[in-house]
C-alpha cells in the first residue's frame, strides 16, 4: 500500500505498524501514521543503505548506510546522531532497540554497540563478536545473534547480555527454521516436531498423536512468543499443549508479490483473539486462522453450523457421540447416539443434520431410515421419526419435513407424530407419468415442485395451483429466498439459474460448471454443492470443489472468490452460515476424510480492518492503486 518509487530490499514496522521503513536500491523511507494523516520522510544517504531496522515501540528507525548510519526520528525525520562505518567492510547491518541502543554488524570487525549516555551515543567495550544481530530485546539487556556462516545450513546461534558481552549457546540450528519474538522465546524444527526455547530451557513439541510423526519444514511464532505454529504442528508456550493441524489456507487477499513465485510459512499475527499464520502462495498472501492449541479438534464425519454462527454440531467419526461445540467460548456439549446402522457419511448418502431455522433443533440422521430430533444446544433427546431412505429431510418452521417420491409429510418434531401428508401427484400438481424431481415446503400453506414436464410449480396445501414459472425441462431442484420473488434452479449439465419467480423471467446470465453432479440438490451439504441466499434480495453464494464465490444478481462474474485449500485435495463442503460468514468443509486424501476445516466468508471483513487499521480515513492515489481488482473509486471507509 505504501509506494517507495524503487525496488525494495528491505522493509520493517514497529509492534503497532505505525511507523513503516523500507530501504531501496539508492533510497530509504519512514512512514509515520499518525490518526488523520501520514508523514512520509526520505532518509539520509545518497548512495544506497544496505539496511533499516525499526524500534518496536516505534520510537526510533537505523538506516545503515555504505559510509555511516543514522539514528531517526521518524515523527519529524530529523537525524538524532550518525555512527561512523568503515567504508572498506563488505556488509552492515543493524538493529535498534526501544531505550536508544543501537547494534550495528560489520563481516570483519564485529558486533558494535552503541549507547546512549547523557544525550550522547559512545561505543560499548564488549569483547569482540562476530555475529550477524538477529534480535535485540526491546529495553536493550539483551540480543540473539547468528554465527558465521550465514548460509542455509545449520550456523551457530547464541544469546549475548549486551552490557557484559556474555554468550549462551542456543545450538547449531538451520537458518530458515528459526523465528524469535518480540520478548525473545525461540522457536525451530527440532527432530520430531517444534523446539521451543524460553529463559535459558529448551523443550521438544511433539505430535499430541503417539502415532503421528510431525513433519516440521517451517515455524512461526507470534510477537509475544506465547504461540508457535509449524506446517503441522500448533504449540502453547505457556502450557505446553499442542494440536495437530494442516495449514491450509481459510481466508486470502491476493497482491502481486513480483515477477517471481514464493511458496512458505512467513508469519503469525494476533488480531484480537483470534491468531493467523500468513503464508505466501504463488504470488498471493494467504492468512490462516490457527486453532486454540491443545483443543483437538472432532475427528467428525459430519459438521453443521447454525445460521447464527453460535454452534456447530459434529459427530465422531466412529459414529458413537452427537456434539454441539459453542464457537464463542469452545464448551462442548455431547450425547450418546443410536447409530447402529450408519458410522460415517459417505458422498452420496442423505445429509447427516438438518437445523431448524430458529435454531433451536437439530435432526440427526442415524441411520438410512430413523432421524432423531435434538435440542440444541442442550442435546435433549426428542422424537425419533422414521423417515426414507432416500428421500429429502429438512425443517419448515417449528415441523420436520420428509419428502418419499411424490409424497410430503410433516411430523411434530416433539412427539414424532405424523401431521399430515401431501401428494403432489394425487393432488394433480403435476401428472401421474411425470418425473418428480424436487419438492420444496414454503411456509405452513404453500410448497414447490420441479417435474420434468411441468417444470416449476408453486401450488397450496388445498391442492390448488398458484403459479407455473418455465423455468425448462431439465430443472433438478430449486431454492426459494424468502421475502423476495427469487428463486435459484439447478439444471442438468451443472448450470445453476437465478429466476424471478413473481415476473417469470431468468435474471442475468446462468453459471455453469457448478458442484460436481447434476443430481446434486441446490441446497445439499454433500456432493461437493452447496449454495445459499444472502441477505441482499437476489445474492447469493457457491460453494463446490473449487471454492466459494459470492454473486449478485444479474452478473455471472462473482464479485468475490475465495479459494478453500490446495488443488490437490478434494474439499467437500459441509455447511455453509450466511449470517456467521462460515463454511465448514472437509479434505479427502488417500488416506480418507480429515475433521473439517473452518473457512470464514464475510466480504467485508477485509475492509474492516483495513479501514480500522486507517484510522478511519480513505485511502490515497498510491495506495488505491495497490488495492485488489473490484475495490471501485468509491469511498470505502467511513468518516
Amino acid at each position: 500500500m505504501l509506494w517507495l518509487g524503487a525496488k525494495v530490499n528491505k522493509a520493517e514496522a514497529s509492534a503497532d505498524g505505525r511507523v513503516i521503513a523500507a530501504s531501496g536500491e539508492v533510497v530509504a523511507v519512514v512512514w509515520h501514521r499518525e490518526k488523520g494523516r501520514t508523514v512520509r520522510h526520505r532518509l539520509p544517504g545518497t548512495d544506497g543503505v544496505r539496511d533499516v531496522a525499526v524500534a518496536s515501540d516505534g520510537s526510533a528507525v537505523l538506516a545503515v548506510g555504505r559510509r555511516q548510519s543514522w539514528l531517526v526520528d521518524p515523527r519529524s525525520g530529523k537525524v538524532r546522531h550518525t555512527f561512523p562505518i568503515d567504508e572498506t567492510e563488505k556488509h552492515g547491518w543493524g538493529r535498534v532497540a526501544d531505550d536508544g541502543t543501537v547494534l550495528l554488524y560489520t563481516s570483519e570487525k564485529g558486533l558494535k554497540v552503541w549507547r546512549q549516555k547523557e544525550g550522547k551515543y559512545q561505543l560499548a567495550g564488549l569483547p569482540e563478536i562476530k555475529a550477524f544481530p538477529f534480535w535485540v530485546a526491546p529495553d536493550g539487556s539483551q540480543a540473539i545473534v547468528r554465527g558465521e556462516p550465514y548460509t542455509s545450513d545449520q550456523s551457530p546461534v547464541s544469546r549475548v547480555d549486551l552490557r557484559t558481552g556474555e554468550q549462551s549457546d542456543l545450538g547449531r540450528i538451520p537458518a530458515s527454521d528459526f523465528v524469535v519474538s518480540r520478548t525473545g522465546t525461540v522457536a525451530y524444527c527440532g527432530g520430531a516436531g517444534v523446539v521451543v526455547e524460553r529463559d535459558g530451557k529448551a523443550r521438544e513439541m511433539t505430535s499430541p498423536a503417539a502415532d503421528e510423526a510431525a513433519v516440521c519444514s517451517a515455524v512461526a511464532i507470534d510477537d509475544a512468543g506465547t504461540t508457535v505454529v509449524s506446517d503441522s504442528l500448533v504449540v502453547s508456550v505457556e502450557t505446553g499443549k499442542t494440536t495437530r493441524w494442516s495449514l491450509l489456507p481459510s481466508e486470502s487477499t491476493e497482491y502481486d508479490l513480483g515477477t517471481e513465485d514464493h511458496a512458505g510459512l512467513e508469519d503469525l499475527v494476533r488480531a484480537g483473539e483470534r491468531v493467523y499464520a500468513v503464508q505466501t502462495i504463488g504470488r498471493r498472501i494467504v492468512l490462516t486462522e490457527v486453532p486454540t492449541a491443545g483443543d483437538q479438534p472432532d475427528n467428525a464425519a459430519a459438521a453443521v453450523v447454525t445460521t447464527d454462527g453460535r454452534y456447530v454440531v459434529t459427530y465422531s467419526e466412529d459414529g458413537s457421540k452427537v456434539r454441539v461445540r459453542e464457537t464463542a467460548t469452545g464448551k462442548v456439549t455431547e450425547a450418546e447416539r443410536d447409530s447402529t446402522h450408519v458410522s460415517s457419511i459417505d458422498v452420496g448418502q442423505p445429509r447427516p443434520f438438518d437445523l431448524s431455522p430458529d435454531g433451536k433443533y437439530v435432526a440427526d440422521r442415524v441411520s438410512p431410515t430413523t432421524v432423531q430430533i435434538w435440542t440444541l444446544p442442550a442435546l435433549e433427546p426428542l422424537a425419533t421419526i422414521e423417515v426414507p431412505p432416500e428421500g429429502q429431510t429438512r425443517f419448515d418452521e417449528q415441523r420436520f419435513v420428509t419428502v418419499a417420491g411424490t409424497t410430503v409429510t410433516w411430523w411434530d418434531v416433539r412427539t414424532g407424530k405424523r401431521i399430515r401428508d401431501y401428494d403432489v401427484v394425487g393432488e394433480k400438481l403435476v401428472g401421474p407419468t411425470e418425473e418428480v424431481r424436487d419438492i420444496v415446503p414454503l411456509g405452513e400453506d404453500r410448497l414447490a415442485a420441479v417435474a420434468d414436464r411441468s417444470g416449476l410449480v408453486v401450488a397450496g396445501l388445498d391442492g390448488k395451483k398458484i403459479d407455473e414459472v418455465p423455468v425448462g425441462l431439465d430443472a433438478t431442484a430449486v431454492e426459494f429466498q424468502q421475502s423476495t420473488p427469487y428463486a435459484l434452479v439447478l439444471k442438468k449439465g451443472q448450470t445453476l439459474e437465478l429466476w424471478d419467480v413473481r415476473a417469470k423471467r431468468q435474471v442475468g446470465r446462468p453459471l455453469t460448471g457448478v458442484g460436481q453432479s447434476d443430481e446434486d440438490a441446490v441446497t445439499s451439504t454433500i456432493g461437493g454443492l452447496v449454495v445459499e441466499f444472502l441477505a441482499e434480495p437476489g445474492a447469493f453464494v457457491v460453494a463446490d470443489d473449487s471454492g466459494v464465490r459470492w454473486y449478485r444478481p444479474g452478473s455471472a462474474v462473482p464479485y468475490r472468490t475465495l479459494r478453500l485449500g490446495a488443488s490437490t485435495f478434494a474439499r467437500q463442503p459441509l455447511s455453509l452460515s450466511v449470517e456467521s460468514g462460515r463454511l465448514l468443509y472437509r479434505e479427502v486424501d488417500d488416506t480418507g476424510p480429515r475433521p473439517p476445516g473452518e473457512a470464514r466468508l464475510d466480504p467485508h471483513v477485509w475492509y474492516a480492518e483495513v479501514c480500522a487499521a486507517l484510522d478511519g480515513q480513505d485511502f490515497t492515489p498510491e495506495e488505491r492503486r495497490a488495492l485488489p481488482e473490484g475495490v471501485g473509486e468509491e469511498r470505502l471507509c467511513p468518516r
